[in-house]
């Protein structure tokens, strides 16, 4: 901000008490030359006056100068203070941008994370797919299998069938042959009646006819333990064909589970897919709604440090104001201390002071007046940095300092 040299600014001044002290010299000796009979007492008094008034005058341009200087102090003080201000926010801005960058790269991250897990995923369902179309591979092998052990025990089946059929055909030969062996002894039984030789020779007969039916009965025995064999045979052929039956079945239904666990993975899948779209549009609806709103804190947030700079513009706009005129402003003699009054500045482009109007009084005419003198004589006033923050009319509240 600028200033007055401290002598143009106190130029006013001496110049007003110089006028007073040559008003009171013309009177003392104006009173000098009409009061010749008076006493020197009374010629005195105007001259102690004088050098009382020197002193006033030395003292008042010391409080001067030390009000100058405590405005100074606190004007740099004002001035640091919003250079630190404009300074943390310079600084709330770069961290807020840099920040702004860090939640970008966390989202690239998040988001490169994602392909890559989805890609896993994928990479582990195919994987489990070729397992269970390897699987399905294998079972339809050992159905194959089974069916062609089906067909063998069918075949063995069919084996065993003309072996028992065979069988039977030897048992009924046994039979018609003990018949005839049968006939045989009744016939040699007859033929004994008539001849001794012919009973030795029945009885030779019976006898190896009774070897043959021994024989016959050991063969029936075997044939029927050949029987129960076979009929053992024939039940664990109807067991296998039952437990391949069974088997079928299960393959069957293993095919069906198979068909239905691909068609639930399939569904599974294309649920997953969906999910993972609706989640990743999810995402970046997310994603685009938070770089919105950090977006708009960021614009509140410069709104808020512009009109905050517009506040500190328009504050040092004022007390640059306030400055000049308390500088223009000449203390009537015998105000009292502490007075203050608010004082409507009206004024033109550039700065030219058109009125000065006191809108609440301080209580002390002559004090009021000064003070409409004293912005009148502060024409121009200081135009701001920002032409935005000129106004026609000011109210200020006059408050010197003490």
């Amino acid at each position: 901000m600028s200033r007055e040299p401290l002598p143009d600014r106190l130029l006013p001044i001496v110049y007003a008490l110089l006028l007073h002290v040559v008003v009171v010299t013309v009177l003392v000796f104006r009173l000098g030359d009409t009061s010749a009979p008076v006493a020197a007492g009374p010629r005195v008094e105007p001259v102690e006056a004088v050098v009382i008034d020197e002193k006033q005058i030395t003292e008042e341009l010391e409080r001067l100068r030390e009000q100058d200087e405590h405005r100074r102090k606190k004007e740099r003080e004002r001035i640091e203070h919003l250079e630190e201000e404009a300074e943390s926010a310079r600084r709330r801005r770069t961290e807020e941008e840099r920040r702004l960058l860090e939640l970008e790269r966390l989202q690239r991250e998040r988001q490169r994370e994602y392909v890559a897990a989805e890609r896993e995923r994928e990479r582990k369902e195919a994987k489990r797919l070729a397992e269970l179309t390897r699987k399905r591979e294998e079972e339809a092998k050992r159905v194959d299998a089974l069916e062609k052990e089906k067909a063998a025990l069918t075949e063995r089946r069919a084996e065993e069938q003309k072996q028992l059929a065979l069988i039977e055909r030897q048992r009924r030969e046994e039979a018609e042959r003990k018949r005839r062996i049968e006939e045989q002894a009744q016939a040699a039984r007859v033929e004994q009646k008539r001849a001794e030789e012919a009973r030795r020779k029945a009885e030779a007969e019976r006898e190896r006819a009774e070897a043959e039916k021994k024989k016959a009965e050991a063969e029936r025995k075997r044939v029927e333990a050949e029987k129960k064999k076979a009929e053992a045979e024939r039940k664990r052929i109807e067991a296998e064909k039952k437990k391949a039956e069974a088997e079928r079945k299960r393959v069957e239904a293993e095919k069906k589970k198979a068909e239905a666990e691909r068609k639930r993975v399939e569904a599974e899948k294309k649920k997953a897919e969906a999910e993972r779209k609706r989640a990743e549009e999810a995402r970046r609806k997310e994603a685009e709604r938070a770089l919105q709103e950090a977006i708009a804190r960021e614009a509140r947030q410069l709104e808020q440090e512009h009109l905050a700079l517009l506040d500190a513009g328009r504050m040092e706009y004022i007390a640059q104001i306030k400055d000049k005129i308390e500088r223009n402003w000449l203390r009537p003699p015998g105000t009292a201390l502490g007075l203050k009054c608010v004082v409507r500045v009206s004024q033109i482009p550039g700065g030219e002071v058109v009125n000065a109007e006191i809108r609440t009084s301080s209580g002390n005419i002559v004090f009021d007046r000064s003070v409409e003198e004293a912005v009148l004589r502060s024409s121009p006033l200081p135009v701001p940095k920002d032409p935005s923050l000129f106004d026609r009319h000011i109210v200020i509240t006059f408050e010197p300092e003490e």
